[in-house]
């Protein structure tokens, strides 16, 4: 395989520093597609802020980990033919559920019941299953076999980062919401609307990212590589040594006369 420059800015660097400009390029995947929040306020605000039990809560939002579960085979399976379009339509699903959910919180209120909120969950869960299985295989897809472990390092560690950072954005502006001059008291109908609106409020945090990201997939590779095809077992290869082995005198194909 012929090593091409990689192009950066109109320029090329060479053939030798192919792989640090490959990591680079995994790194910026990552972080694209990791800037959003793995978590939702949707849980904080049933159970804290509308007094949902946490078995009602589970029921409300475990659609999500089904949705996820079901798709993930899908993305599997193109991840080396359609890989980016895969990773693209999912964000598009997971915006179109952060969307449905916010107008669900938005426009019901303290009001709204398990399978309001299970529904639009079921649909973020559904994009995240077509994203998260194929998404580290598809940015390192271009990165070399001589810098496979740096590209991977990197890339992992900054889709860490962008975890971490998501979730701490996420717990801060809903909170800064849903406590700012809201009544304590959670049995108060106030105390439900405000964690309610700061719920919605933050979800668009969450819908922002995964836009953000949609834009940012052409920069991805096309597809993930291949897994590399397993060799035959020694046991298993029929060579000249097998065959003499067989044709002894005495023997015809290996059986006596």
């Amino acid at each position: 395989m012929s090593r091409r420059p990689c192009s950066t800015g109109g320029r090329s660097r060479p053939p030798g520093s192919r792989g640090q400009c490959e990591a680079a390029k995994a790194a910026g995947g990552g972080r694209s597609f990791n800037s959003r929040s793995n978590s939702s306020s949707s849980p904080t605000d049933l159970q804290l802020g509308q007094g949902w039990s946490p078995t009602l809560t589970a029921v409300a939002i475990v659609s999500w980990p089904i949705g996820i579960t079901l798709m993930s085979g899908v993305a599997q399976r193109y991840a080396t033919t359609h890989g980016r379009r895969v990773i693209g339509i999912g964000l598009a699903v997971m915006l179109a559920g952060a969307v449905a959910l916010i107008a669900v919180l938005s426009t019901i209120g303290p009001q709204v019941t398990w399978w309001q909120v299970s529904l639009p969950v079921l649909v973020t869960g559904l994009g995240m299953g077509m994203c998260v299985p194929i998404l580290a295989s598809v940015v390192l897809a271009d990165v070399p076999g001589d810098s496979a472990g740096a590209g991977s390092g990197v890339a992992n560690a900054v889709m860490q980062l962008g975890t971490a950072f998501g979730v701490a954005v996420v717990g801060v502006i809903f909170f800064w919401l849903a406590t700012t001059g809201a009544p304590t008291d959670p049995a108060t109908p106030a105390h439900r609307e405000a964690f309610s609106e700061a719920a919605a409020a933050t979800l668009w945090y969450n819908a922002g990212a995964f836009l953000v990201a949609l834009l940012l997939v052409p920069m991805l590779p096309r597809a993930a590589q291949p897994e590399p095809e397993a060799e035959p077992r020694s046991e298993d290869r029929v060579g000249p040594e097998a065959t003499h082995r067989w044709a002894t005198p005495g023997r015809r194909g290996g059986s006596f006369e």
